[in-house]
């Protein structure tokens, strides 16, 4: 049973972290620069 457990914590750790690109386009920024992608994985 604990190998099972530690797949999963080890499987979300792996699955909870991705890299975003905005390619072939222009983006405008406010003041601070900062710009915020948002995606849901369904």
């Amino acid at each position: 049973m604990s190998l099972a457990i530690n797949a999963i914590i080890a499987t979300n750790l792996v699955l909870s972290h991705a890299d975003a690109h905005i390619k072939d386009s222009e983006l405008t920024t406010t003041s601070n620069g900062n710009i915020i992608v948002e995606a849901k994985n369904t």
